[in-house]
């Protein structure tokens, strides 16, 4: 019974990051009111409440390799899921946490800045600073 609730959760975990990073793609091509980065979003927001609802913390390492969830690397096979990864490794996230209050503003005003050139995060001061002068809230680093 644990590990089919443990498979559950590492599964939920893993579309929440191929959401973002579905989401990432749709908002470099349409603008926010557009009904594809709509219907994301809003599949998006619905998987972080299911995973919310379970009582666990969504909290992701990131590594120039991949991604982490309660000890366990995600999708280490898919290039694309590890790309995304090392985009945000090079940010300088190694960690991050969805917390309940995330707001869409906030999800992408996040996306963002990981879409961008990480020199320019580095250059503004660090992740912790870009997000700060964003005021991004819901996303812990």
């Amino acid at each position: 019974m644990f590990q089919e609730d443990r498979s559950d959760l590492i599964a939920q975990a893993t579309d929440i990051l191929n959401t973002m990073f579905l989401l990432c793609k749709h908002l470099s091509l349409y603008s926010e009111d557009n009904s594809v980065v709509e219907k994301t979003t809003e599949k998006l927001t619905q998987n972080i409440r299911q995973l919310h609802a379970t009582g666990v913390d969504i909290l992701f390492t990131v590594s120039k390799r991949g991604f982490l969830f309660q000890g366990e690397a995600l999708s280490q096979k898919n290039q694309l899921f590890n790309s995304f990864a090392r985009r945000m490794f090079q940010h300088g996230l190694s960690s991050f946490v969805l917390s309940p209050n995330l707001t869409i503003p906030s999800l992408y005003a996040f996306l963002r800045v990981i879409m961008r050139n990480a020199t320019e995060t580095w250059d503004e001061g660090g992740i912790g600073i870009s997000l700060q002068n964003r005021k991004i809230s819901g996303i812990e680093i």
